[in-house]
């Protein structure tokens, strides 16, 4: 399995000769560009890829820049202009002179106006001593202090390339934080000269005329923001979803005896895109809602985009919550540390302990569904609730202890989510920031949008009162399920991961009357102990559903799986040895997993009676308490945890988000 997850587009240019095909093919390991000691070889773009621990590079290799004396020669130099307009980072190499030449400084001129990261890459170190490079270096930093570095290598010996390949990991989340920061600025400057150039003609305009100059404005700002979201959400959107688009496209041709072929790109994911991208584009919404003004300084924004706990996974940060924490000035605080480190390990212990142990079997289960047992089947998707949520909600408990210990308090993600007694809650209680996020965002703006409530209106006079009422609510609903489940990944077990969720709410919304109806004739008390357990059992198992969609490889094999676990159920096989014997977990292995769910159990209950923290309560114990807890709490993680020589360590699961 590929640890890949980020990736960004760097053209390397310069002028000619200075190395660049061979910088290309050093990277890359192979000969992809070409390299000839005649000048001007290189007459296009050429791709090369470059993985490189998680992270991948997609080079273009350009024409060296020089004084056009042809048609060919303008043709080239318009190659490497152009390649400056849409990459994400510029590799300027350069031969290791004192000087800048003409080139040179043509390519910084425009380096500068396309107002993109640089390196410096000082090529053939191996020809000067080291003392030479000084000059080098002071020369290029006098003609523009803008590049992000400066990197002495040998494309020849590869002296360097390790360097380098560090510098170009930021490259994606730099444009949105840019793209971000000024479109955010360009919206309040909007405002601002709008109210300015109102003030200014309130005594000579008519009333309709400021109305139809307010209505002008309004649009070329929403204008402004649409364009923002869409090169956001069209960068995500290309990155995780256009194979998968091309895929599917290129069956549904072949199914009527056509054969189209779309391409694919071979990018994978940058790390977290998906969360600093929501978290972004949420600052952006607000400020076109007017409800935050626009941060005026970029490494602020900076700050809040890509601020390095919950950047891997969440949870998604509001603005107006999370950006003055971030800027305020912290003092140390010994509780901050001390509550920090304890929501630490208790993350660890989740993952550690129970969700690193749980994932193999469920895996080889999951990859191989129809050499098990149907009972084994429902078993591994019974364990993979847990798994997930040791794995999610423990990554989101170190992300918001590393948090406290700054002094940074980050919204709670979730809430006991195994306790709903409804889909609804649920997902109020699971990835509490994704459904804030949705919900604020995307569910109520389309809700109430015109289109919604004038279809609510035709819905009531047609189908009736309750039916009207809920159906376009409803619709809304399924629409912002059908995004969480794409949301989740790029196939079509997601999407009917989406589908069942919100088909699930839509339905029970639509069908509210008559489950009254049927609680009434049943005499049943919606408040009784035993209907309060029954609830949540009904919700674990419509939940239980879903997540077949998510640990199958697919959408058939999702299916088959749940059609095999009712089918192929015998509870006779849950007995000890059995278990022990068909599934690839030890007896410790089920010990312990058995013990970290009864511990996760009773701190579940404890916290949903008391509606406090297991951390507060403990706060109010004497010390021997509390320390008693905490040397159990990494005991268990030091001894019980799934780590150490020759254990392959599970990343987070939502890391591929």
């Amino acid at each position: 399995m590929s640890n890949i997850k980020n990736v960004a587009m760097i053209t390397v240019c310069g002028r000619p000769n200075v190395g660049k095909s061979s910088l290309t093919n050093a990277l890359v390991g192979e000969k992809v560009a070409i390299v000839s000691n005649k000048a001007q070889t290189t007459r296009n773009r050429i791709y090369g890829v470059v993985n490189r621990e998680d992270t991948q590079y997609i080079l273009l290799d350009t024409p060296g820049l020089h004084k056009p004396k042809s048609a060919l020669g303008d043709y080239m130099v318009k190659v490497v202009t152009s390649s400056l307009s849409d990459v994400d980072c510029a590799l300027l190499l350069v031969e290791p002179i004192p000087h800048v030449g003409g080139p040179e400084q043509a390519l910084i001129d425009r380096i500068r106006e396309e107002e993109i990261p640089c390196i410096l890459c000082v090529n053939k170190i191996d020809t000067v001593e080291p003392a030479e490079l000084l000059p080098v270096i002071a020369a290029y930093n006098q003609a523009w202090d803008g590049f992000d570095a400066i990197i002495p290598i040998s494309a020849h010996t590869g002296s360097g390339l390790k360097d380098l390949m560090k510098e170009l990991r930021m490259g994606f989340i730099v444009v949105t934080t840019l793209t971000t920061y000024f479109g955010a600025r360009g919206m309040d400057a909007m405002t601002a000269r709008m109210e300015q150039t109102v003030a200014a003609h309130k005594q000579d305009w008519e009333r309709e005329e400021r109305k139809a100059y307010k209505k002008r404005c309004k649009s070329r700002r929403k204008a402004l923001m649409i364009a923002i979201l869409l090169l956001n959400f069209g960068i995500l959107a290309v990155l995780k979803y256009y194979n998968f688009f091309a895929e599917s496209m290129e069956t549904l041709f072949a199914s009527v005896g056509l054969t189209v072929s779309l391409g694919h790109i071979g990018l994978l994911l940058p790390l977290g895109i998906s969360f600093y991208t929501f978290q972004s584009m949420g600052y952006v919404l607000d400020v076109y809602r007017e409800k935050v003004p626009a941060e005026r300084n970029v490494g602020k924004l900076a700050l809040f985009v890509s601020f390095f706990p919950q950047i891997i996974q969440g949870p998604i940060g509001v603005y107006d919550q999370l950006a003055h924490q971030l800027y305020d000035e912290h003092k140390y605080n010994f509780d901050n540390i001390r509550y920090g480190a304890e929501l630490i390990l208790w993350g660890f212990f989740k993952k550690l302990v129970i969700a690193d142990r749980a994932v193999g079997m469920i895996h080889t289960v999951a990859g191989a569904y129809t050499d098990y047992a149907g009972t084994y089947v429902l078993l591994a998707a019974i364990v993979y609730a847990l798994q997930l949520y040791a794995d999610f909600s423990g990554g989101i408990d170190i992300s918001r202890g590393v948090a406290q210990m700054f002094g940074i308090t980050m919204g709670e993600n979730f809430r006991r989510p195994y306790f709903s007694r409804t889909l609804t809650e649920y997902w109020h209680r699971w990835h509490i920031s994704l459904g804030d996020w949705l919900r604020n965002y995307l569910f109520y703006p389309l809700s109430i949008s015109k289109a919604f409530l004038n279809w609510g209106r035709h819905a009531r006079q047609h189908l009736g009162n309750h039916i009207g009422k809920v159906l376009p609510t409803a619709v809304a609903s399924l629409i912002t399920f059908l995004i969480i489940g794409i949301w989740h990944g790029a196939s079509w077990k997601y999407v009917a991961f989406g589908f069942w969720n919100g088909m699930v709410i839509l339905m029970s919304t639509l069908l509210q009357p008559v489950s009254d109806k049927v609680v009434a004739a049943l005499h049943i008390e919606r408040k009784s102990a035993w209907y309060q357990v029954f609830s949540m059992l009904r919700t674990f198992v419509v939940v239980l559903i879903g997540y077949y969609f998510d640990i199958a490889d697919g959408f058939r094999a999702a299916m088959g799986m749940m059609v095999k676990s009712v089918t192929d159920l015998h509870l006779w096989q849950l007995r000890p040895g059995a278990v022990l014997e068909a599934l690839p977990l030890t007896r410790y292995d089920w010990a312990v997993l058995l013990f970290g769910t009864v511990v996760i159990f009773t701190a579940s209950v404890i916290q949903e009676r008391s509606q406090r923290t297991i951390r507060e309560i403990l706060d109010e114990k004497c010390l021997a308490l509390r320390w008693a807890v905490l040397l159990a709490g990494i005991f268990a993680v030091v001894l019980m945890g799934v780590y150490g020589p020759g254990v392959q360590a599970a990343e987070f699961v939502y890391m591929q988000f």
